[in-house]
């Protein structure tokens, strides 16, 4: 009998294992009308299969990204806004959600947090949450330090 020979390339879509020492990418998980409309119908969450209340939180984490309608105007100006109230360890956000590039793993929404009309990024590919330290201050809205999601 032949052996069937493992290697890299046929065990990981990447053709490497994973490396250990990265949080794993959240699922993207992706809704048809269908789906979106049976949800509403039942009162479920769009995110997790459990039923939606107020106050609700989903059990699997995702990212969001909250910023002033206002986008910084230079790559530097972004750079700083994400260092703001970085925790000591790396975060990891995506260059492409840094520079604003649209894409199937993010979308911008528009929120109104304490009459102030924002835009809220919500990117499943970066590990933390960010939000303008101006923004924050201007809003008075309470931060605290959190640890990282495992």
């Amino acid at each position: 009998t032949r052996r069937a020979q493992s290697n890299a390339s046929n065990m990981f879509p990447s053709g490497r294992p994973p490396d250990s020492s990265r949080p794993p990418v959240p699922e993207v998980k992706r809704l048809s009308p269908e789906e979106i409309k049976h949800r509403r119908e039942k009162g479920l969450c769009f995110k997790c299969d459990e039923k939606f209340t107020p106050g609700h939180h989903c059990k699997q984490a995702f990212v969001i990204h909250v910023m002033d309608d206002e986008e910084p105007e230079s790559m530097e100006d972004w750079e700083q806004e994400a260092k703001i109230g970085v925790p000591e360890e790396e975060a990891e956000i995506s260059m492409h959600a840094m520079a604003g590039i649209k894409g199937p793993t993010k979308m911008r929404l528009p929120a109104l947090v304490k009459d102030h009309h924002v835009v809220v990024l919500v990117d499943n590919r970066s590990s933390h949450n960010f939000i303008n330290a101006d923004l924050s201050r201007k809003l008075k809205l309470p931060t605290m330090k959190v640890e990282p999601f495992e």
